[in-house]
């Protein structure tokens, strides 16, 4: 009875032809206090009817259902997106950093390494105090040549002094 009328009824698939023989029997058994029980001979018609308003009423709800659920999916998609967006915008910027704080620590070892070849600059002597020990070494050089050339002429002086004394 009420099954088949529910199967002839809207042709509809799956889900919705479930949920609408569902409540077409539940109507059809009395439930909802149907005027003759659902048993009289001449409620046969009527109950086919409810059963097809059943149906369809359950097939709206369903496709409600279903627009709902592609509403939010609709709604989802953008905040998804964003969401993502977002993840992209910040590994940018954490990347940023990371490459300014980089530059930033290159820059201070060149500093730092600048400012130790300056201050060893400043301790090594000037270049007139270099100019100065070189012309001392120079002279001190040339006074011991000297004292050489005058200790040797000494002695050639002393051994012809001997060689005339012994002739």
């Amino acid at each position: 009875g009420a099954a088949r009328a529910a199967r002839e009824g809207g042709g509809g698939g799956g889900a919705r032809a479930r949920a609408g023989g569902t409540a077409a029997r539940s109507r059809a058994s009395g439930v909802r206090g149907a005027p003759g029980g659902g048993c009289g001979g001449a409620g046969g018609a009527e109950e086919t009817l409810r059963a097809r308003e059943a149906e369809r009423l359950a097939a709206e709800e369903a496709q409600r259902e279903e627009q709902r659920a592609a509403a939010a999916a609709r709604k989802a998609a953008p905040a998804e997106a964003e969401r993502r967006d977002k993840e992209a915008a910040d590994k940018r910027a954490e990347e940023e950093k990371a490459r300014r704080r980089a530059k930033a620590a290159e820059a201070t070892a060149a500093k730092k390494e600048a400012k130790a070849k300056n201050n060893k600059a400043k301790k090594a002597p000037s270049a007139f105090a270099l100019e100065e020990e070189r012309r001392a070494k120079a002279a001190a050089e040339l006074r011991e040549q000297e004292e050489r050339a005058a200790r040797l002429a000494a002695e050639q002086e002393a051994a012809r002094r001997a060689e005339r004394e012994a002739a």
